[in-house]
């Protein structure tokens, strides 16, 4: 969560005045790319969608188009700004600052308004207090951004940022106020894994998933026991914040395993090898099923990990999406009552 999440340029307020399917853009542009030449790419396809050249630290793009298009100016392919290609005067500067047209103009507002957010998210000093924000601030100015401008095309890539963390109720309503957004392929996706999601939340019956290795399959059902509490966890080798998650399990297995806490871990996108020297050098003595796949992480509507759910006695999921104090909480609540 600790990462600036909104790099697409801040942009700012200016008529535009060209006609009406007309634009100019005018940017600056680094001392040593002089003789260089500037594209217009569009994001969507790839395609070069005009060329300029860099003359005195600058370049000019003139044409004509009748559908704003997200794109970004490309120069030796490395990007120097991104924005609403579109009838009018636009201007970058040196700081990648795009300025002059309606739907650069609103996303310059909603830069204006996440700015604060977004640097509170960067000092946060735990890992809850960055959800809180993400949670209480960024997300709602996120779904306003693209409620008031439905047909902008920076509408599909600020829902993508925020979607892994939005709750299915809220993928649910962006998707609904803005019709950009529901022929859009990643927008499929992300409203999909949020309807697994809903089906997979507290107050469900666990659904049962599987993996095969060594030619054997393995099923988690194998591995939760009933009448106890069961605490499984989606990791990887790989991921640094489901190492760290895995040494306040280990403290939690320690505490309440002779008490009835069962513990299982789901290893996914993972090679196995891997996993296993993982689970070595961390200490891990409960089960984890090797070699989770895209299956796996598709029937629980899991876009990051580590995932960790807590599932009760009676096979209900209990709570999911556990991390750090939240997880120590849930689960010490959980064993107060258990028999």
């Amino acid at each position: 969560m600790k990462k600036s999440i909104f790099l697409i340029p801040a942009v700012a307020l200016m008529c535009a005045c060209t006609p009406k399917d007309s634009y100019t853009v005018t940017m600056s542009l680094p001392e040593n790319l002089d003789g260089q030449s500037a594209f217009i790419v569009a994001d969507a396809s790839g395609a070069k969608l005009d060329s300029a050249a860099v003359t005195n630290s600058a370049a000019t793009f003139k044409g004509k188009i009748t559908s704003p298009a997200l794109a970004t100016v490309m120069v030796g392919g490395y990007p120097y700004a991104q924005f609403v290609l579109e009838p009018g005067d636009i201007t970058v500067t040196d700081e990648g600052i795009a300025v002059g047209t309606p739907s650069n103009d609103a996303f310059a507002a909603f830069n204006d308004s996440v700015a604060a957010p977004v640097g509170r998210l960067q000092k946060a000093s735990s890992e809850e207090e960055a959800q809180r924000v993400f949670n209480d601030e960024i997300i709602p100015v996120s779904l306003k951004f693209i409620a008031d401008n439905p047909e902008s095309p920076f509408a599909p890539p600020v829902f993508m940022q925020v979607a892994m963390y939005m709750t299915p109720e809220q993928v649910s309503k962006a998707v609904e106020s803005a019709p950009k957004l529901k022929d859009n392929d990643d927008v499929k996706f992300v409203a999909k894994m949020a309807e697994s999601r809903a089906k997979t939340s507290a107050g469900n019956k666990y659904t049962d998933i599987q993996a095969e290795h060594d030619g054997q399959i393995h099923k988690l059902s194998q591995h939760i026991k009933p009448g106890q509490y069961n605490l499984v966890d989606f990791w990887a080798s790989w991921c640094r914040p489901c190492r760290e998650e895995i040494k306040t399990i280990k403290t939690l297995y320690d505490k309440y395993h002779s008490a009835g806490l069962n513990v299982v871990g789901v290893a996914v996108n993972d090679d196995p090898a891997e996993t296993r020297k993982a689970m070595e050098s961390l200490d891990v003595t409960w089960p984890v099923i090797l070699n989770g796949g895209k299956d796996v992480l598709d029937t629980y509507g899991i876009m990051g990990i580590p995932c960790i759910m807590l599932i009760g006695p009676d096979g209900v999921i209990v709570a999911r999406d556990l991390f750090g104090s939240q997880l120590i909480s849930t689960v010490d609540k959980a064993m107060a009552t258990a028999k």
